[in-house]
C-alpha cells in the first residue's frame, strides 16, 4: 500500500517544485525600481526605454480628441505640466490604437525644458490612412533636471 500513494505524492512534489520555480521567476530582484531600467517592447513597434525613477506619467495629458487631419494622419495634442521644483524636459510616448486595441503607430514626442510649475503644449501625428484610431499616452518620462 505504500507504493500506491508514492506516485500521487511524487507528482504533487513535482508540481509544487515547478510552481516554486515559476514564482521565483516572477519575484522582484533585490534592486529597487529606482535602480533598474527596463525596455517595453510592442511587437512590430519601436522598443521604448523605460525607467521607473524617471516616470512622469501624471504630468502629461491629451487635451483634444484624436482627430484625422486632411492628409489622413491622426493628430494627438496635449499639455505637460512640470510638477517638480527643478526644470525638466519630457519624453512622451503616444500610441495610435485601432478599435481592436492594436497599436497601429507609435510616436515619441520630446518636449524641451519646462520650468517648475509651468505648462507646455505638445502635438504629434501618426497612423496615416488608418481608420477608427484612438490616441493614447503610453508613458511619460522626464529627460532633464536642473
Amino acid at each position: 500500500m505504500k507504493h500506491a500513494h508514492a506516485l500521487p505524492r511524487t507528482a504533487a512534489l513535482i508540481a509544487l517544485a515547478a510552481s516554486a520555480a515559476l514564482m521565483a521567476g516572477c519575484s522582484s530582484s533585490t534592486k529597487s525600481a529606482s535602480d533598474t531600467t527596463t525596455s517595453i517592447t510592442v511587437p512590430g513597434q519601436t522598443t521604448i526605454p523605460y525607467s521607473a525613477k524617471l516616470n512622469a506619467r501624471s504630468d502629461a495629458t491629451i487635451t483634444t480628441p484624436c482627430t484625422q487631419n486632411a492628409a489622413g494622419a491622426w493628430q494627438a495634442s496635449g499639455t505637460v505640466k512640470n510638477s517638480a521644483t527643478t526644470p525638466r524636459g519630457y519624453q512622451i510616448v503616444i500610441d495610435f490604437v485601432d478599435s481592436g486595441a492594436t497599436v497601429e503607430d507609435t510616436r515619441i514626442v520630446d518636449v524641451s525644458t519646462v520650468a517648475p510649475a509651468a505648462t507646455s503644449t505638445w502635438s504629434t501625428s501618426g497612423a496615416s490612412g488608418k481608420t477608427g484610431i484612438s490616441c493614447v499616452i503610453r508613458q511619460v518620462q522626464f529627460t532633464t533636471s536642473g
